[in-house]
């Protein structure tokens, strides 16, 4: 609070010094008035005996009357003196007027210009009597104002000196204020270590109680774990094994639509999805079952069964609903399965015969292998043409080699457009038209048997249009 008090405004020093410096410009310049008309006195005084020591040097005994008298340091009270002796020489009494001055003039025949000059003398007298009280009131002014500024110098000085005494006093209390402060933060802090290492020791002896009673958890949990395992052992001897189901899911229901038979799942085209694939649907309260005979493990019939009938884009695909129960509908977050069906797995193409993606009616080689790219594409894979062509040269070149064309893992023959059927090789004609029919008669005979070993193998056969519209390439 002093601090605030104390920057308020100008403190009683400043006012003082303030003070102080005005009445010292004032009797200062007072000072220097009455200097400069001591001067001109003084120069008046000056003129006043030059002019008498003038006059007087006229007349022998106005010379004499100069030097006896020059260098006199009273000329007011000197000049009274010399009028006396004056009167003293002419009348003959040092206390005669004017007049008797006057008539002894006359008698001893002075000039009227001696008597005017004496008048004149008479006159610059009285002015210098005037200017010495002049003098003597600027004098005692002079004294009164040095008189003043003496009082105003130790007002001065006393206010600063209470101003440097209540300074004094404000800054001791701010001083012994901080110690205050000081004094209580020390308590403040003693208190608050006190209570810290108080809280510290009771938090250390509760985390040791804790840490004792984890231990026993610990070894109680143990206890327990070999206790589950025990009765874990003894369950497995006397129960009959139960498939873990939790890893056959493979997708969920994200849309249904009753009214229209239409269910959609979060599955698509990048998960090697394809159309007329069928799903069975379980409840997630019972999760996927199946059902394991030996070494056989079947999917239980669900809910409900689906088959993909679109595929919509990448991660979703339309499916209509082949079977449902109606006192347990489908509903959204419903699982579905197949046993057979591996997102994970890519699924394999053997490509087989000409293609012509363009529709000019000419197969070219890169339309092949647009075919390729395609399902590289898709995410299939496509069987090795060295394997395919070791497979063919074992075909031509032994009659038994034919068993066993495509490899095994595959999953669909893609057939180009059907080779024209070849006529009978003819016995006489020209070498190129003999190895054109042999050629001929041998696409003819693979593509055929091809076909045969498929339907065999149930690996499904698509032609160039059910092969686009599988890969979704129609409905980009």
């Amino acid at each position: 609070m002093a601090v605030r008090q104390a920057g308020r405004g100008p403190s009683g020093a400043i006012y003082a010094l303030v003070i102080f410096i005005f009445l010292f410009f004032i009797a200062g310049g007072a000072a220097l008035m009455i200097h400069g008309q001591l001067d001109e006195a003084r120069k008046d005084l000056a003129e006043y005996r030059a002019t008498e020591e003038k006059n007087r040097a006229d007349t022998n005994e106005g010379k004499e009357f100069v030097k006896a008298h020059e260098g006199d340091n009273a000329p007011i009270d000197q000049a009274v003196a010399d009028r006396r002796a004056f009167a003293n020489l002419l009348v003959g009494k040092p206390d005669a007027s004017l007049q008797d001055a006057k008539a002894a003039l006359a008698k001893h025949n002075v000039s009227a210009a001696a008597v005017a000059h004496i008048n004149a003398l008479n006159d610059k007298l009285k002015t210098q009597s005037n200017l010495s009280a002049m003098l003597a009131e600027k004098v005692a002014e002079i004294a009164k104002l040095t008189s003043d500024i003496e009082n105003l110098k130790k007002t001065h000085m006393a206010a600063l000196a209470a101003a440097n005494s209540d300074h004094d006093s404000k800054i001791e209390a701010l001083k012994q204020d901080h110690q205050t402060a000081i004094n209580a933060a020390e308590v403040a802090k003693g208190v608050l270590e006190a209570e810290y290492t108080k809280s510290k020791n009771a938090s250390d002896a509760t985390i040791q109680k804790q840490n004792q009673a984890i231990g026993k958890l610990g070894a109680e949990m143990q206890r327990q774990k070999l206790e589950i395992a025990t009765l874990r052992n003894l369950l497995r001897r006397e129960s009959p094994s139960v498939p873990d189901t939790t890893n056959h899911v493979d997708a969920t229901i994200t849309a249904v639509h009753s009214e229209e038979s239409l269910v959609y799942i979060n599955l698509g085209k990048s998960d090697q999805l394809v159309p007329g694939l069928t799903f069975e649907v379980f409840s997630p309260l019972t999760g996927v079952q199946l059902t394991k005979t030996g070494n056989n493990t079947t999917l239980k019939r669900g809910k409900a069964s689906i088959e993909v009938v679109k595929i919509v884009s990448n991660s979703t695909a339309a499916c209509r609903i082949i079977r449902a129960d109606p006192n347990d509908p489908i509903r959204v977050n419903d699982p579905i399965a197949n046993l057979v069906y591996d997102k994970n797995r890519k699924i394999k193409f053997y490509i087989f015969g000409e293609f012509d993606l363009d529709g000019d009616g000419r197969a070219t080689v890169g339309d092949r292998d647009k075919v390729v790219q395609l399902i590289q594409k898709w995410g299939g894979e496509v069987v090795q043409i060295s394997e395919r062509e070791k497979r063919l040269a074992a075909l031509i070149g032994k009659e038994g080699a034919a068993k066993n064309v495509l490899p095994i893992g595959t999953d669909y023959l893609v057939v180009g457009r059907e080779p024209a059927a070849p006529g009978k090789i003819p016995e006489v004609g020209s070498p190129a038209e003999i190895r054109a029919a042999i050629e001929a008669k041998k696409k003819w005979d693979i593509y055929n048997m091809l076909k045969r070993e498929a339907q065999s193998l149930t690996v499904p056969v698509l032609n160039q249009t059910r092969f686009l519209y599988l890969i979704g390439h129609y409905h980009q």
